[in-house]
C-alpha cells in the first residue's frame, strides 16, 4: 500500500520540481533531472518496475 499524500509531502515535491529543477521542457537538462527525481521517488515507494521510454520530438523548440 502506498503512503497517503499530505500537504508537506506535496510541498516538498513542488519545491524540488519547480524551484530546484525549474524548467522541464522536453529534451533539456531540467527534463532529465525531473525524470531522475521522479524515478527515484517511485523506487523509494517500492515501485520496482519503473522504466523510461525514450521518444523523439523532432519539431520541438525550447524557450528555456
Amino acid at each position: 500500500m502506498l503512503p497517503r499524500a499530505s500537504k508537506p509531502k506535496i510541498d516538498r515535491h513542488w519545491e524540488v520540481l519547480c524551484e530546484q529543477i525549474g524548467h522541464r521542457t522536453a529534451g533539456t537538462e531540467g527534463e532529465s533531472q525531473a525524470a531522475d527525481y521522479i524515478e527515484k521517488e517511485l523506487h523509494r515507494l517500492g515501485m520496482d518496475q519503473v522504466e523510461r521510454q525514450e521518444f523523439e520530438f523532432p519539431n520541438a523548440s525550447s524557450s528555456g
